[in-house]
């Protein structure tokens, strides 16, 4: 096969990735899923938060984080409570994104506050440093090209 008949599937292929790339891009990475309407739904009382990890640690600028919030029913069965609890920041060192994500503004450590009812925990958080890492083909390119059907299949 000549160069030329290879270059031919070339371009046309990296014309999707690159309409691909755009897309996304003008999107914005972190863009809202699509979420189903609140249902009035009585939830049972509880005593206790329980927030997993008990402690975060960021080590650089794009390490962003959630974290897992459960609670204790009066009956002693945990449920989970992630997308109903409210996250906020204590300090300056982090900021609190989309869907209780938490990220880091600057380095030193603070606090983050969980309230879920009328309970409330403090999350302990440490940023190490605010240095940017380079881009990661499979942390951060590849997760994106799949969610745009861009990954013919592998």
């Amino acid at each position: 096969m000549s160069l030329k008949n290879n270059l031919r599937w070339y371009f046309p292929i990296l014309s999707i990735f690159l309409l691909c790339f755009l897309v996304e891009t003008a999107r914005g990475i972190e863009s809202d899923p699509i979420v189903a309407d609140t249902l009035s739904v009585e939830l049972p009382s509880v005593q206790a938060l329980k927030l997993t990890p008990s402690k975060l640690s960021l080590k650089n600028a794009s390490d962003v984080r959630r974290i897992l919030i459960s609670a204790l029913t009066q009956s002693g069965e945990w449920i989970d409570v992630t997308s109903q609890a409210k996250l906020s920041n204590v300090g300056p060192e982090v900021s609190i994104g989309q869907q209780n994500s938490i990220h880091p503004a600057e380095k030193g450590s603070g606090q983050v506050t969980v309230v879920y009812a009328d309970l409330t925990s403090k999350l302990p958080v440490t940023v190490e440093s605010m240095e940017q890492q380079p881009v990661s083909f499979v942390r951060q390119v590849a997760p994106t090209l799949s969610r745009l059907g861009c990954n013919s299949g592998t």
